[in-house]
């Protein structure tokens, strides 16, 4: 079955969100980095998961919108954190809630693409083995 130029631009996206979250854990890792210790886990886990999301949309796993929705929690945790885990003056929080309202949608229409493609394909491949026989 052919694949839909979304899948391939979200999956793609997912790909390169998982290289920047992980990237920031090598830093730290490489002692080139002094943000603290909860926030290098946070990136190691949306790292994981925009992983998880890249492999599965390729693979179309049915198990991707899971892993989507899980990028868009952890990341938005992650933002709403900042402010405490930084102590970040006032006016640099502008925009954080929002941002993190913006990244669960983002991954919640993933989502719902992933679960519909995944659908979509389990049908085309039951149709096409009764086809075969």
């Amino acid at each position: 079955m052919r694949r839909k130029p979304l899948g391939l631009v979200l999956g793609a996206i997912f790909g390169v969100l998982a290289l920047i979250d992980w990237a920031q854990v090598l830093l730290a890792l490489l002692g080139r980095s002094d943000n603290p210790s909860t926030l290098i886990a946070l990136h190691f886990g949306t790292g994981a998961a925009a992983a998880a999301s890249c492999w599965g949309s390729w693979r179309r796993k049915p198990w991707t919108p899971i892993a989507a929705v899980t990028y868009g929690v952890l990341t938005a945790a992650l933002l709403l954190a900042l402010p405490s885990l930084l102590n970040l003056p006032l006016d640099a929080r502008a925009g954080l809630r929002a941002g993190a309202a913006a990244v669960l949608l983002f991954a919640l229409l993933s989502a719902a693409y992933f679960r519909a493609d995944s659908r979509q394909s389990a049908r085309q491949i039951s149709t096409d083995r009764a086809h075969d026989r």
